[in-house]
């Protein structure tokens, strides 16, 4: 009863920094977005082209498109395995938070690039067929949220300080992985890649306070449930 009570009480406190962080990624977000030109790049921006341009090496195109495959397709396979394996464990709420996060992920990117509208840098025509917008980088910000989701759920039943560690950095390397090629691509300016993990952990942190939330009023309902039996 106690240790339920207690657990209750520990979440709602994480839900309050959960919050607190938002809130100074959404102030990071906002200032980095009022940098952001419609047309052209940041000095931060020119300076990471014209670096990426003179150490670019011949073959690492290729190796870099099958890095950013990571934050699309291999993505979505990986979200799909999960969810299966929840709800084979019967874990409904986490099974139902990440469809959440992922799709919910892709509608704010695409909202976000319609409000900025920014145009993206000259080499990106080579890899991309079409006119989309730059800002947020999409791949970036799914491959936070989507990595960020499944490395939460697992670090919340791993008790051994060393996997959880190997589960941080795993997950750190993948998504930064994903943003340098973008960069290394040309598809986006850093600029770009850092807002998509600006705009994608906000998102994931919501989407992780809520399914706290539901967690909590699941732990409550259960100690009132077990208290009128007693």
């Amino acid at each position: 009863m106690v240790h339920r009570v207690l657990g209750h009480r520990y979440l709602q406190l994480q839900g309050v920094g959960g919050i607190v962080l938002a809130t100074l990624l959404l102030c990071a977000f906002a200032a980095l977005a009022r940098a952001i030109p419609e047309r052209g790049a940041t000095v931060l921006d020119a300076m990471v082209v014209n670096w990426m341009n003179h150490h670019q090496a011949d073959g690492f195109a290729t190796f870099f498109t099958w890095v950013s495959w990571l934050g699309d397709t291999a993505l979505t396979g990986l979200l799909a395995v999960a969810v299966v394996i929840l709800i084979h464990r019967r874990r409904w709420a986490a099974a139902a938070t990440i469809p959440v996060a992922s799709i919910g992920g892709m509608y704010l990117d695409i909202a976000l690039k319609t409000l900025f509208h920014r145009g993206r840098p000259d080499a990106a025509v080579e890899f991309i067929a079409g006119t989309t917008w730059s800002f947020p980088s999409g791949h970036s910000m799914a491959s936070l949220v989507g990595y960020g989701i499944v490395a939460y759920f697992r670090f919340e039943n791993e008790r051994n300080t060393q996997h959880q560690l190997r589960i941080v950095l795993s997950t750190c390397s993948i998504v930064a992985a994903v943003g340098l090629s973008r960069l290394y691509l040309g598809v986006h300016y850093i600029s770009d890649v850092l807002g998509g993990f600006l705009a994608g952990a906000i998102w994931l942190l919501l989407c992780i306070e809520g399914y706290r939330l539901v967690s909590s009023r699941w732990l409550g309902r259960q100690t009132d449930q077990q208290s009128t039996t007693t």
